[in-house]
């Protein structure tokens, strides 16, 4: 079990294993999202993202720099695949435009 140090230096399990940067980027978007850029602090987006403001400084250095990297993120999920083959018929066109959709979705998806 991964341990960090709460209040006073007692040690404590983590309360979210996922990795500290994954859980900032989650938190920075949902917070950008809901709050707008201005509004969203980087105490609320430490709050959520269960990390230390010092913390989240050390990994970013800035809440514009939380915002680019959410961008950039969310950018590179939405990369359209280039292996799709090309439509010869209309059978290969109808499965090649479902593959294209899904992968559209699924990319473009807000994290939850």
């Amino acid at each position: 079990m991964q341990e960090i140090f709460g209040v006073k230096g007692q040690i404590k399990a983590a309360a979210n294993p996922e990795p500290v940067r994954e859980r900032i980027m989650h938190a920075a978007m949902q917070a950008f999202m809901e709050l707008g850029y201005a509004e969203a602090s980087t105490l609320e987006i430490a709050t959520r993202a269960q990390v230390s403001k010092r913390e989240l400084y050390a990994l970013f250095g800035s809440k514009q720099a939380m915002l680019a990297a959410c961008i950039t993120d969310r950018a590179q999920r939405m990369r359209m695949p280039t292996d799709l083959p090309q439509a010869r018929s209309r059978e290969m066109l109808t499965k090649v435009l479902s593959k294209l959709g899904a992968t559209i979705c699924a990319r473009s998806r807000i994290p939850q």
